[in-house]
């Protein structure tokens, strides 16, 4: 609302490669919730030459999505699934020990 529409595609026509992508949006930086987040990311990697973002675009995960994500990285870990059933064995064998010398 603040720079003249105008103007923006003038900018877009001088920079080389570029091109004006109008947002649907009022804000001056786009929030998470906003539908225009989307066009903007896709704008940004097309002008990169990235392939396209998939899934949820930076900044729109939720803290829930993104513990869900870190404790589903560390239930796939190998290391920390044997570590954790050594613990138990070691628990066992322990508790074990500890009742045989109570009723020896």
């Amino acid at each position: 609302m603040r720079v003249p529409f105008a103007l923006g595609q003038e900018i877009a026509a001088r920079s080389p490669g570029a091109r004006f992508v109008s947002l649907d949006s009022k804000n001056h930086q786009l929030l998470p919730t906003d539908p225009a987040r989307r066009d903007f990311f896709d704008a940004i990697t097309s002008f990169l030459g990235d392939p396209p973002i998939r899934g949820a675009v930076p900044g729109t995960r939720t803290v829930r999505q993104r513990l869900d994500d870190a404790v589903k990285g560390i239930e796939q870990n190998a290391f920390i699934k044997l570590s954790a059933i050594g613990a138990a064995v070691a628990g066992c064998i322990i508790f074990l020990f500890e009742m045989w010398k109570l009723f020896r």
